[in-house]
Parts: C-alpha cells; structure tokens; sequence
C-alpha cells in the first residue's frame, strides 16, 4: 500500500509523464545506432530476441541478456538528460521532477514508507560483515532530492556525502534539510574518474547504472577503488512491469523509456558478477509490477464511459487481485 500511495502521482500526472517521455525520446534518437551491447559491448543483432515501442527499438545481448535501446547516449544527450542546461527547447526529463508530486510535497513520508526499507536493508547487511554502521564512509552517487541520504541517517549512518550531476536536485536536498557541506556537484563527464578515486568504503547508487553510458567502466572503476568495499546497486529489471510497458505503447514507460535507455536483466545481473568477480553480501528481490498493471488499468478505464461509482467500483475489484 505504501508503494500504491507513491504511485498515485504516476495516475493524476500521466499525461505530462508521457509527453516528457516522448520528448526525452525523441532527443535519444538523434544519437547513431547502437550496433553493440552497453553493458558487455558485443556485437547486437536483430536476428536475436527484440522489439519496438513507439519510436524506441531494443535488443537484447545474446551474450550477457542486457536489453538494450537502439541508440547511443551522445554526449549532448546526457547533457539534455542530466544537467539544469536547456537543450533543444525540450521539457527535461527533470526539469520540474524535484518540486511537485506527492515525493516532493511529503519528503518525511517519502523517506519512511519507500526509502527506510532500502536502508535498513543496507545497514543489516553491513553490519552482518562487521562493519561500524556509524564510522563507515559511505558515498551516494546520484543523490537527487536527499531521500536516501535521509534515510541512512535514521538508520545510524553518520559520514554520509551526496553526489549529483543537478544543482536543481541539491538545492532541493538543502530545502529537504540536508546539510549542504555533505552536498557535492559533478559533471557527468567526471563520473569514472570520481567513483576510481572516491575515498570512501561504500558507494550507494538507487537507480544510476542504467542512466550511465559505460555502466561496465563505472562498476571496473569501483572495483579499481582500493578504498571502496562495497557498492549497494538498485537496478531496474527486466520483469512483468516492463513487458507490459512492451504492449502498452501509448502509455508512459516506468522501467524501460524516456532516459532509462537500458534495463538489466536477471541474466545480466549474473553476468556482472561473474565478469567482475563480485562476492554478494546481500540481495532483495522487490518489485512493483502489479501496482503497474492496476496504473495502466486505471487509465485506460479514464478514456471509456462509465460512471464515477462504476469506476470506483473496478479499482476496488483490481486491487483485490493483488
């Protein structure tokens, strides 16, 4: 349910979402063609597993199973997407994304029902391989509104720095209450070279590989890290949410559009960890699939004639399936 009240936006907002998407898309889509994999870079094929939504074509990597967009991420795109600098007159993907909505109007609320979980999980993992929760330096990277760096220091986390490409995102991580001396702004460029010499024993990254043009460089750059033991990865997967996102084109995509120009796989996942040699302290499987089934069923019920009661009456139903 807490994950219901936090996509309540993701309904009332939908429009917009999607108009941004299909901008952010069709600056994507300016880039040359991708002819090999993001994540393993061998060489892509279309007689492999692939398909198209709206404008988008993508792939998936016989070698490594990452699904894969259809372009490359050009340096002017990745200006577009994560910098405040206006491109093309376009609506940026987060240009307005850290001052409405119901993650930005209850930032205490936010923190307790979606980022708690995660950093409790973090903790107990940590701790569970001797670490002093209080002491340990811990790095996160793509901080955006603070949520997280909130959450950690409920959880007992004490040297804590933020990291972001935005300075839109960090003024409103000031306004949200986080000291802005823990507060750093990168360009995108420095991204490998911060995460190889980062001093620091963790590095947290909610959601950031999958908006990296070198997501393999950026973990080889950790690993080359001596001072760096852990990293905790959220990823975006592909799942039951994504494959409806495959056959629902007209809708906004959650998992794999606008900026989310890839999406891994539990296949390449594994991939990772064996080329990399990764030791796995930790891992939680969560997901939100239903809830974007139930999203899609409530819009799609907006453009059809029927009562409110009517209405309220098959949301109802929906959610009892869940």
């Amino acid at each position: 349910m807490d994950v219901l009240w936090f996509q309540e936006d993701f309904v009332s907002d939908e429009n917009k979402m999607l108009n941004r998407q299909l901008d952010v898309e069709k600056e994507y889509i300016n880039g040359p063609e991708r002819l090999f994999c993001i994540l393993c870079s061998s060489p892509l094929s279309l007689s492999r597993n692939w398909y198209k939504r709206g404008a988008l074509q993508y792939t998936s990597c016989a070698t490594c199973g990452h699904l894969n967009g259809g372009h490359l991420e050009t340096d002017e795109f990745l200006a577009y997407a994560y910098t405040d600098v206006e491109s093309r007159e376009l609506t940026k993907p987060y240009f307005d994304e850290y001052k409405s909505g119901k993650m930005f109007d209850d930032f205490e609320l936010t923190v307790e029902r979606i980022y708690l979980p995660k950093a409790n999980f973090l903790r107990d993992v940590l701790l569970s391989k001797g670490m002093d929760i209080a002491s340990v330096k811990l790095v996160d990277f793509g901080c955006g509104a603070g949520h997280f760096i909130s959450a950690l220091q409920k959880v007992g986390f004490k040297n804590i720095v933020g990291i972001e490409t935005l300075q839109s995102a960090l003024d409103i991580s000031i306004k949200n209450g986080i000291n802005s001396k823990i507060l750093k702004l990168i360009d995108h460029s420095q991204t490998l070279n911060f995460l190889r010499e980062v001093d620091c024993e963790v590095v947290t990254m909610l959601c950031v590989l999958p908006h990296l043009r070198e997501p393999l460089k950026a973990l080889e750059a950790l690993k080359e890290n001596v001072k760096c033991i852990a990293t905790f990865q959220k990823l975006p997967k592909w799942s039951y949410a994504s494959s409806l996102e495959s056959i629902f084109p007209e809708s906004r995509a959650r998992v794999l559009g606008s900026d989310h120009t890839s999406v891994f796989s539990n296949e390449s996942v594994r991939w990772v960890e064996k080329y990399l040699e990764l030791n796995v302290w930790g891992e939680w499987k969560f997901g939100s699939d239903y809830l974007d089934l139930f999203r899609k069923l409530i819009i799609k019920s907006q453009g059809v004639e029927m009562s409110e009661e009517f209405r309220e009456a098959l949301q109802i139903q929906w959610m009892q399936i869940a």
